[in-house]
């Protein structure tokens, strides 16, 4: 059985994210620009409170077995 593993991750830590996915054999990604917001409820700049914040979706359809590895490679990431 397959499992997709999803990740909303922060732009700027994209690329190492999918560079550590490549490395660990899995180079099957779709990646999304999304906006949201988590824990930190947006960010306030000055005057101004942005409430959705730009990150960055990575979409992964793995085997059943590998799902903790891929989610920990993520992570470590």
């Amino acid at each position: 059985m397959m499992i997709m593993v999803r990740a909303i991750v922060r732009p700027e830590k994209a690329d190492e994210v999918l560079k550590a996915l490549m490395d660990a054999g899995f180079p099957s990604v779709t990646k999304f620009a999304v906006a949201g917001r988590g824990k930190q409820r947006g960010i306030k700049i000055g005057q101004i409170t942005y409430y959705e914040i730009p990150k960055t979706l990575l979409m992964s359809v793995v085997r059943d077995e590998d799902v903790e590895f891929v989610i920990k490679t993520i992570m470590e990431a």
